[in-house]
Formats: C-alpha cells, sequence, structure tokens
C-alpha cells in the first residue's frame, strides 16, 4: 500500500460507500495517526529524529519510503533541512490535508486528490 492511503486511514468509510476507488484499502492497523505524523516531521526538521528513524518506526514499505522521500523534498528540496518559515508552513499544510483527508472533506476524498494536494 501507500504512505498517502496510510494517512488518509484509506477504507475507513468503505461501508458507507465514500471510500470505493481503487487502490485496496489499508487495514487500519496500518494507519497513521495525523499528530504523530506531524511531531515526527517537525522532530525530523529539528534534527531530533532522522527519516531512516521515521520510515523504521512507521514500518514503511520500499513504496511508502519512497514516497515519504518525495514529499520531504518537497518541503524541505532534500530530505532534510534547516529549520524555516516556509518548510514550517508546508510541513503546517501536510498536517491539515491530513486531517481534512481522514474525513473525506470535498477536494480530499482520494488519494489522487491528496497527493495533488500534496504535490506530490
Amino acid at each position: 500500500m501507500s504512505l498517502v492511503e496510510r494517512l488518509m486511514h484509506w477504507g475507513k468509510f468503505a461501508e458507507t460507500g465514500l471510500d470505493t476507488e481503487p487502490p485496496a484499502f489499508e487495514p487500519a492497523d496500518r494507519w497513521i495517526a495525523t499528530h504523530e505524523w506531524y511531531a515526527a516531521n517537525l522532530e525530523l526538521l529539528q534534527g531530533n529524529l532522522t527519516a531512516a528513524q521515521i520510515k523504521s518506526y512507521l514500518g514503511m514499505t520500499p513504496e511508502e519510503e519512497a514516497e515519504y522521500d518525495l514529499m520531504i523534498a518537497s518541503v524541505t528540496g532534500e530530505p532534510t533541512s534547516p529549520n524555516t518559515d516556509a518548510v514550517l508552513r508546508r510541513i503546517d499544510q501536510y498536517h491539515s490535508i491530513g486531517l481534512l483527508s481522514i474525513q473525506r472533506i470535498t477536494g480530499y476524498q482520494t488519494p489522487a486528490l491528496v497527493r495533488a494536494k500534496m504535490g506530490i
């Protein structure tokens, strides 16, 4: 599965028909808590965690690791970078996108829409 689907808790609304398009649903035990994701990435940017530690902790597959690298690169221009206002705004934006996607707010209802919002 993909990192975006784990962040969205994809499959949460399968029984209501909201989550209908492929890919396959993510099992609940693989979902990533948005606030935990946000905190880990802030710690990465502050030099208190490494990308490798986050990938390991979240049990990322190689596909998810590649998507994570794209996300971090879109924030910083490289896997890690000094803490700047622009970087923090982008991490805040990812946090907001994650929260809205979990509730399937219009414009955030599918993995493809979320990837477009994230710029990956």
